[in-house]
């Protein structure tokens, strides 16, 4: 991981007008705010990813601050979590009551319209908590983008076939449809929600 601008958000619907899913993009910036600016106190344990992640992008004295704090933590077994995982599920889940809770307003109704983009874990999980009608506004997102990436993939295999061109931009925005958005490490707090 890099450093990344860190965006004062407050809301998930500050990022409709970023590309991609908005929750997503919002839970980067918690992710990168919270690794990049984090207090040494706020770190109570770290899965890999996100151990090497803020070994990548914390000045190396306040990396080691970090580091050392926990294995002192580590030897009396005080948490079991990873601290970013566990802060990145608290407002994964509020961020999507938000955005359902949004569906029915106006910017909300012209974003979809436009651009609505969910990746699908994001998309699945919306669909959980919504009413009948938001499902079929979630649904209509989720199924317009797949259907725009089944397109474009199929051009690109068309065009690969008849020369070696790179598209990367076209890969990584289906890998983000499918498994969320890049630099998002998510799968410890999955875990701890579903194991």
């Amino acid at each position: 991981m890099r450093a990344h601008a860190v965006k004062d958000y407050d809301s998930v619907l500050q990022a409709l007008s970023e590309p991609g899913c908005p929750l997503c993009v919002f839970l980067k910036n918690v992710q990168s705010k919270l690794l990049q600016e984090g207090a040494v106190e706020e770190f109570m344990m770290l899965c890999n990813a996100h151990a090497w992640a803020l070994a990548a992008v914390r000045h190396s004295a306040t990396a080691a601050q970090i580091f050392r704090s926990l294995l002192e933590r580590t030897s009396r077994r005080e948490h079991r979590e990873c601290s970013v995982c566990l802060r990145l599920d608290q407002e994964e889940t509020l961020r999507v009551q938000e955005l359902l809770a949004s569906l029915g307003r106006r910017r909300v109704l012209e974003w979809i319209e436009r651009k609505g983009v969910l990746c699908l874990p994001h998309g699945l999980r919306m669909r959980e908590d919504a009413s009948e009608s938001a499902r079929a506004l979630i649904d209509r997102i989720l199924e317009r983008r797949r259907q725009e990436l089944q397109e474009a993939l199929g051009e690109s295999m068309l065009e690969a076939g008849q020369r070696d061109t790179e598209h990367g931009g076209l890969l990584g925005r289906a890998a983000e449809y499918l498994v969320s958005q890049r630099g998002v490490a998510l799968r410890s707090a999955q875990a701890v929600r579903h194991g």
